[in-house]
Formats: C-alpha cells, sequence, structure tokens
C-alpha cells in the first residue's frame, strides 16, 4: 500500500510495473521500503500502560518530507510559492488525508480515504471530514500510522541527520539538505509529520 508522511511523508506500495525515469509524474515521491515484517513496537510512555502493535507486513515511506511547491502543485497550482523547497507545514490532519487522495488519483491508483462530506470554515479550511471510512487494502497513498513511523525513525536517527533548533537558528530548512541515514531524510527536527493515528 502506498502511505503518507505528512509534514508530509508518504508511505507506499509498488505499483504493478516500474515507473521509468523518463515518463515519471514530477510529484511522484521517491519512496524506501521499510523491512517491518515482525517487529513489534510500543506505542505510550514506559510509565504508563503501553499498547504494542505487530507489524505483520513491510512498508514504502516517503523518503523527503513534502515540500511546499509539491503540496501546491497539486492541492493549489494557480497559488505562486513562497520558499518552494520548505517542507509544508501549517495543512490540518484533514488536509494530509485530501492531499493524499488527490495524489492517489493523479498517479491512477485508488483512494485510501473515503468520506461523505466536508466541513469547511468561511475560507474553505477544512475543519472536519464526516463519514471517514480509511480503505486499509487499497494501493493508494496514506498517512503512516504512529508504528509505522516509529519503525522508519529507528534507524539510528542522531543529531548529524537532524535539524534543530541550534544548528537551524530556529528556522525550517529546504527538504532534503540534512544527511541522509539508511536513506531518509528529515525523519528527526525540521518540521513535524502527521500520522494516520490522530493523537500523534
Amino acid at each position: 500500500m502506498k502511505f503518507l508522511l505528512l509534514l508530509l511523508i508518504l508511505l507506499g506500495s509498488c505499483a504493478d510495473k516500474p515507473t521509468s525515469p523518463k515518463n515519471k509524474d514530477p510529484l511522484e515521491p521517491d519512496m524506501l521500503t521499510i523491512k517491518a515484517k515482525g517487529k513489534i513496537v510500543p506505542l505510550g510512555y514506559p510509565d504508563h500502560d503501553r499498547l504494542w502493535v505487530h507489524l505483520d507486513y513491510d512498508f514504502e515511506i516517503g523518503v523527503y518530507e513534502l515540500s511546499r511547491k509539491d503540496y501546491f502543485a497539486l492541492m493549489e497550482p494557480q497559488l505562486e510559492v513562497e520558499d518552494p523547497n520548505l517542507p509544508i507545514t501549517e495543512v490540518s490532519w484533514y488536509e494530509a488525508l485530501l492531499y493524499c487522495n488527490a495524489l492517489s488519483r493523479r498517479l491512477h491508483l485508488d483512494t485510501v480515504y473515503a468520506y461523505q462530506s466536508l466541513k469547511l470554515d468561511e475560507n474553505n479550511q477544512v475543519l472536519g471530514i464526516d463519514g471517514l471510512v480509511v480503505n486499509w487494502q487499497v494501493d493508494g497513498y496514506r498517512l503512516p500510522t504512529e508504528a509505522e513511523w516509529i519503525v522508519a525513525t529507528k534507524m539510528e536517527l542522531g543529531t548529524e541527520q537532524a535539524w534543530y533548533n541550534a544548528n537551524s537558528n530556529s528556522q525550517l530548512q529546504p527538504v532534503g539538505t540534512k544527511a541522509k541515514k539508511h536513506g531518509l531524510y528529515d525523519m528527526a527536527g525540521n518540521a513535524m509529520e502527521w500520522t494516520q493515528d490522530w493523537w500523534m
């Protein structure tokens, strides 16, 4: 399955046919396979009751956080984007789900999120989604679960792989500019990520 790490980093599954670099859609994210099958992931704090999640599958996750340029190219193509290579921020959890569906449609995949209607404010910002259903079995993009995100971040991240207040002047940094380890960028620091789990 394709999934999406938001601030947006994507999770996903391989398409049936490999994409040739010549005809790859410019918005199709670079993905990395995470070997998660058989892992047991603790959720919660050590001094409280913990939930243990057993992952019985591997998954793919986006190599980079989603840039402003790529987000707005799909969601609001008429906008002129300031700082296009910074990660997208100020996107609600609901808007992240809608982005996942929009990306799935653009790349001719199934949409993971089904719903009845959107709750919008006076500025057309999404405040809620009525009748939301997650179709876990389809081949399309979605946010990663908390457990998937934890497995992906447990790749020996250190300060040399992270942007933090002291080395970034408390400013967002362009996507993918910090040294990667094991193939993923910006899994620690820079901007926060949404996960499928509401409480994250």
